[in-house]
């Protein structure tokens, strides 16, 4: 019975869509932003209708392969999905413009609505053209476009005008570390289906190997920049930084031996915005 719930918390892009709104706490806590709540909805809602129609264009390519049960499980409600992922989008936007971002917070939804059609379009039908599928150009899409809706966009649309850059600066750079170990081990699980379609991803480019190399680089990198917030922001910053990079550190370790299954992969990967939500949660109270 768990077993399924938590299956249907993956395939149906659950977990992700609530790891979007645990990133966004992670900079309101940190930034000391104190972000209305209508802000984690948006987050919600446009991670999931996004990640919920991918899942419809790629049930039948890649996922088919890659991801079996995924798969069977969005081409056995495509219809349904595809209706509730495009209302979930229209919805995050909405809510997003009620929230009032301000001229730099619709420039950053402007920025990250081009970088959303790109991913998807064409929706039914898998292209060469689309963002998902320049492989090169993917992965640091997908860092950057995290980036700006988990960490810009909440610090130009709160308001506080005070919130110092060094410290935004810092936390931009630990998340996108993090966010490329994310990326790269999910693409790793990719690696063949990817190959076979001709998207050269830089997992396909570099071999599983050289591939958790690059991995463990960017724990290097994460690790570096959270000893060096904890010494120049605050203490808590480098214990916050610990515990999300434990869970990669674990995921990298499993990945290395064996690429677990779509089901214990997904909560390793994305484990580290819900484990850090919390640290805040306990840590700024």
């Amino acid at each position: 019975m768990l077993g399924r719930l938590i299956g249907i918390l993956i395939h149906g892009q659950v977990l992700m869509a609530l790891s979007a709104s645990c990133l966004l706490l992670v900079t309101s806590m940190l930034l000391d932003l104190r972000l209305e709540a209508g802000w984690y909805l948006a987050a919600a809602l446009g991670v999931w209708g996004l990640h919920v129609l991918d899942g419809v264009r790629s049930c039948l390519a890649e996922d088919a392969r890659s991801q079996p049960v995924r798969s069977a499980f969005t081409v056995q409600h495509i219809v349904s999905l595809s209706l509730m992922g495009w209302a979930a989008l229209c919805l995050a936007v909405l809510v997003s413009l009620l929230m009032e971002p301000g001229r730099l917070g619709l420039l950053v939804l402007l920025l990250l609505g081009l970088l959303v059609v790109s991913y998807l379009v064409p929706l039914f039908t898998p292209s060469m053209w689309s963002l998902k599928s320049l492989g090169l150009v993917k992965t640091p899409a997908v860092v950057v476009a995290w980036v700006l809706g988990g960490v810009i966009l909440p610090v130009v649309s709160s308001g506080h005008v005070d919130v110092p850059w060094l410290h935004v600066l810092v936390l931009c750079m630990l998340v996108s570390a993090l966010l490329l170990v994310d990326c790269l081990l999910l693409d790793s699980r990719d690696i063949e289906a990817d190959s076979e379609r001709g998207i050269r991803t830089i997992a396909v480019r570099m071999g599983p190997g050289d591939t958790m190399v690059i991995c463990w680089i960017s724990v290097g990198i994460a690790v570096l920049v959270g000893a060096v917030a904890g010494a120049i922001i605050d203490a808590r910053w480098s214990f916050v930084a610990l515990v999300m990079i434990v869970p990669m550190i674990v995921a990298i370790t499993v990945s290395r031996h064996t690429m677990p299954g779509e089901v214990r992969l997904v909560p390793l990967v994305l484990s580290w915005r819900i484990i850090g939500a919390i640290a805040t949660l306990i840590l700024f109270p």
